[in-house]
């Protein structure tokens, strides 16, 4: 037995959600585009698209294309706000970064990127303020590889979007991606060095719902790569992994408090 067509306002909620999702992969889109993703005709994107201007949702450029609104990143930073997983890792990434001194962040998967929900900046000079370091391509980033190296689909998404090359050390080769993926497995961690940036390399830890369940997130630390990496390299694996497993034990108890230390009586 088929199932009825949508009623007509449940389809309109449903044009809107794809009219969203189109923006997934471009940042700007014009109406005879978005028409022919959504699979609608040209009037009905009009007036979709109308509403979702007026509600915020979507922006009008200056060349007459659309782009997402302001509206989504208020949505974004309520989601990022109350998000149970951010509110039991901040903590932890607090002290991880204490303990390491570089710039330690939350990240989870997005299509083919990891999002970053959380960082607690480094104690050094380098700072990732920018949105640029908001959303990271898999293929380039530590987060991304600890994460795709247990989500397949993650994986997939990124080598059909396609592998840019960022630096001349990116991996851009999807044999190369899986082989490293596979590492990452064997190992318990992932590690980009000079990647994404020049100079710049991390590390990465899967964040597990539970210590036998799905890969959910992942933790980084990221910094100079001479600072990160060589002689220290081993100390903030250790460091690394043992924040995973916390964070991972913490999720399936529901709570995360952080033992602190005792201070050395003087």
């Amino acid at each position: 037995m088929t199932e009825p067509p949508p009623k007509p306002a449940l389809r309109s909620v449903t044009i809107a959600l794809d009219v969203l999702d189109s923006f997934l992969r471009d940042s700007e889109l014009g109406l005879s585009e978005l028409a022919r993703r959504v699979g609608v005709t040209k009037s009905t994107m009009h007036r979709t698209c109308g509403v979702l201007v007026d509600r915020g949702a979507l922006e009008r450029t200056v060349t007459g294309k659309y782009r997402l609104g302001v509206r989504l990143l208020e949505y974004g930073q309520l989601v990022t706000t109350r998000s149970a997983l951010r509110t039991q890792a901040l903590p932890l990434l607090v002290d991880l970064r204490n303990a390491i001194g570089e710039t330690v962040q939350l990240g989870v998967p997005s299509g083919g990127d990891v999002l970053y929900i959380e960082r607690v900046e480094g104690l050094g000079a380098l700072r990732f303020t920018t949105e640029a370091f908001r959303r990271s391509p898999v293929h380039r980033s530590s987060a991304g590889k600890a994460i795709a190296a247990f989500r397949p689909e993650v994986a997939a998404a990124r080598i059909k979007a396609g592998m840019k090359p960022y630096t001349g050390h990116t991996i851009v080769i999807p044999k190369m991606f899986l082989d490293e993926l596979a590492k990452v497995r064997e190992r318990g961690y992932a590690i980009s060095i000079d990647e994404g940036e020049l100079g710049l390399s991390s590390i990465g830890v899967p964040i597990r719902d539970r210590p036998d369940g799905d890969v959910i997130a992942a933790i980084s630390t990221a910094g100079p790569t001479g600072r990160l990496l060589g002689d220290h390299e081993s100390h903030h694996v250790r460091l690394m992994l043992n924040a995973g497993r916390q964070l991972t034990n913490a999720l399936a108890a529901g709570a995360y408090t952080l033992p602190r230390q005792r201070r050395a009586a003087r």
